[in-house]
C-alpha cells in the first residue's frame, strides 16, 4: 500500500498475492509518485508506472535482488544482488550507467536526496 506521508490517506493498493506470484523482494516509489521500481528472486528488477502499473522496463541481474531504490530525485535507480552485485540505471531511458561489486551482501540501501 502507499499512504500520503501528511496524512496518511492510502493513495494506492496493490494485490499482494500477484506480487507475491512475481517473488517480489522489494519496492520504492520515486519522489514524484510516478514509477514504481520492484526487485525479484529470479533477478528481475522491473520499472512500472505508478499509476496504471504498466510495466516500463525490465532488466535481469542474474542474481537474487536484495533491495532497490531511486537516487536523488529519481533521475537515476539502483538495485544490489545477494552476492554484493550493484548496478544503477538512468530512469529515464533505461540505459545501464555502472555496475559493480560490493565485497558482501546488502539488505538494503539509502541514497542522499542529491544523488
Amino acid at each position: 500500500k502507499v499512504w500520503d506521508a501528511a496524512s496518511l490517506a492510502e493513495l494506492a493498493s496493490v494485490d499482494l498475492g500477484l506480487w507475491f506470484n512475481f517473488g517480489v523482494r522489494s519496492v520504492a516509489l520515486n519522489s514524484d509518485g510516478t514509477k514504481l521500481v520492484s526487485g525479484h528472486y529470479k533477478g528481475d528488477v522491473k520499472v512500472w508506472d505508478a499509476a496504471t502499473l504498466t510495466e516500463l522496463a525490465s532488466f535481469n541481474v542474474g542474481s537474487r535482488v536484495s533491495w532497490v531504490a531511486f537516487i536523488g530525485e529519481g533521475t537515476k535507480l539502483a538495485s544490489g544482488d545477494v552476492n554484493g552485485g550493484v548496478n544503477v540505471w538512468d530512469a529515464a531511458s533505461f540505459t545501464e550507467l555502472s555496475s559493480g561489486n560490493v565485497d558482501s551482501q546488502m539488505g538494503s540501501m539509502a541514497f542522499a536526496g542529491d544523488g
